[in-house]
């Protein structure tokens, strides 16, 4: 047993549910202990307090979970060999396509500063 599934028995034995419970489970569990245990509704606001951290760090621990559960399924990784470009562009050969673009456009800033620095001179 792994200290997530003791952190988890303990956690859900807190608020009353199975260890593998679902999450819309536990929201219900969490809302039906909250009815009972609110302060404003008359109960005990150290054991609220006790209830909402148990429920919260549940609720972090199931989603941590979805989460490494997706990535070891790789999701988000279904790539097929037609979707990756296969035109064999290197780094090399991309800047050498974007820097005459971008030479053009700092010669002509350059020549728009040197415009105005004369329009300014002549004045």
């Amino acid at each position: 047993m792994t200290v997530d599934d003791r952190r988890r028995e303990f956690l859900a034995g807190t608020l009353g549910v199975d260890p593998t419970c679902s999450p819309d489970e536990l929201h219900s569990a969490y809302k039906n202990l909250a009815k009972i245990h609110h302060p404003d509704l008359g109960g005990d606001a150290d054991f609220m307090k006790v209830l909402s951290e148990a429920y919260d760090q549940l609720v972090d621990l199931l989603n941590y979970e979805q989460s490494a559960m997706a990535i070891d399924a790789g999701a988000g990784w279904d790539w097929t060999e037609d979707d990756v470009d296969d035109s064999g562009n290197t780094l090399l050969e991309a800047i050498s396509t974007v820097l005459p673009l971008v030479f053009l456009l700092v010669v002509a800033a350059g020549l728009v500063a040197v415009a105005l620095w004369f329009i300014s001179a002549i004045d």
